[in-house]
């Protein structure tokens, strides 16, 4: 969690206590004892799943002003992706889609 605090340009301390609070997270909190130059240290992980939600949770007004707009397109495509499972049933990246066909060799059809 360090790592991507620093990353954005939030306060890890500050993030730390907002996690804490949440007992939705309690179930993704681990802390490993990780060993840096200066010292040995506990620090805080947060499973993937936990992730994106505490990603979508953080005020953009508050991130370097440089991934400010890449942190704001991440949110509203969750959003979407939220709304779209919970409102039809299932979500399309569509993003992840137009690369598995481009692997797999798909090509749209235009001859129609």
């Amino acid at each position: 969690m360090r790592q991507a605090c620093d990353a954005i340009g939030l306060d890890p301390s500050g993030q730390f206590r907002r996690i804490s609070d949440d007992t939705v997270y309690s179930d993704g909190i681990h802390f490993r004892r990780v060993s840096e130059i200066s010292a040995n240290r506990e620090t805080l992980f947060l499973e993937r799943k936990f992730f994106h939600r505490w990603i979508c949770g953080i005020n953009a007004k508050l991130v370097r002003v440089e991934i400010r707009s890449k942190l704001i397109e991440y949110q509203l495509e969750a959003t979407e992706a939220l709304d779209d499972y919970f409102s039809q049933g299932f979500a399309i990246n569509e993003r992840a889609l137009q690369q598995w066909r481009h692997r797999a060799g798909f090509q749209r059809r235009t001859d129609r």
